[in-house]
């Protein structure tokens, strides 16, 4: 008897970490000229229809936060670690007169990427769907 109770809150609790995983579609986007950061986003929309399969673990972040907004103000640098190792988008453009550099743009892309968010006691997983 005691060893189907602890069967049960195990599968609980496995069942209610798969069900509190939320998908997002996340985007980055860095825009410098001459060398200065002029605009920076990086974005999180909630999907409007549930991933049907389970992503790809791309990183673990120890947070205590427990909604999106919050983990993404404190762990910004950690996330975008991530999202760079999977991929990003980079356009240059100069302006050059005689040899010397004029005007120089740098644009760095993560087209919108789905994900899922997984808040586990502590643990954030970050999963990418294929």
């Amino acid at each position: 008897m005691e060893k189907t109770g602890i069967l049960f809150l195990l599968l609980i609790n496995l069942l209610s970490s798969v069900v509190m995983a939320d998908d997002y579609y996340v985007s980055y986007y860095l825009y410098t000229k001459n060398f200065k950061v002029l605009n920076e986003k990086l974005k999180f929309s909630k999907a409007m229809v549930p991933f049907k399969s389970k992503g790809k673990t791309i990183c673990k972040i120890a947070s205590n936060s427990n909604k999106i907004e919050t983990f993404i103000k404190k762990n910004k640098n950690n996330i975008l670690s991530c999202l760079f190792k999977e991929g990003v988008f980079v356009n240059s453009y100069g302006t050059y007169s005689e040899m010397i550099s004029k005007k120089e743009t740098i644009i760095l892309k993560i087209l919108p990427t789905p994900v899922q968010v997984d808040f586990n006691d502590g643990l954030v997983i970050i999963r990418k769907i294929r």
